[in-house]
């Protein structure tokens, strides 16, 4: 997947999550995850992904580590069908 294709489904994600009344921002260089989302004692950290592109294990169980420390919520974001999903890493299940 190009750069440009990753960085605008950060900015989709970002804009869905303000929308939703979030104070969300795209991390630069997307370390350590893509967009950090605050709402109202909710944090979440999420990576954003389309369908086909690869997501390492050891880096899913990396966010999953760092979003325990600080009490956050470990997310996937991924494009399905042009709408905008985000996945609970810890137990599978869509948030949004």
């Amino acid at each position: 997947m190009s750069y440009r294709k990753g960085r605008s489904l950060e900015y989709r994600v970002r804009d869905k999550l303000r929308r939703m009344g979030f104070f969300a921002t795209r991390l630069p260089a997307s370390k350590p995850f893509d967009v950090l989302a605050v709402k109202r004692g909710t944090v979440l950290f999420i990576e954003c992904k389309y369908p086909k592109s690869y997501f390492p294990i050891g880096k899913r169980e990396e966010l999953v580590r760092l979003a325990e420390k600080y009490g956050a919520v470990p997310c996937l974001a991924r494009n399905v069908n042009g709408r905008i999903r985000i996945l609970d890493l810890r137990n599978g299940r869509y948030i949004l």
